[in-house]
């Protein structure tokens, strides 16, 4: 489960250089985790939400979030 203040952060985000380097960091973390521990999900599941925001800001940039 994303924390709310991760979701909120990211949210916030407009700059794609800042969530490129968000989503570099966490999957350098992943990379080091068990593919089988809750630890591994967890960052799988906030690089996915990074991805997510960066295509909105990408395709749908006067999109209101959430």
């Amino acid at each position: 489960m994303i924390s709310l203040p991760f979701k909120a952060r990211i949210d916030r985000t407009q700059n794609l250089d800042l969530l490129k380097e968000e989503a570099a960091i966490m999957h350098r973390i992943a990379d080091q985790l068990s593919p089988m521990s809750l630890e591994f999900i967890e960052y799988t599941e906030r690089i996915q939400y990074v991805y997510e925001r960066m295509h909105t800001i990408v395709h749908h940039p006067t999109k209101k979030l959430a």
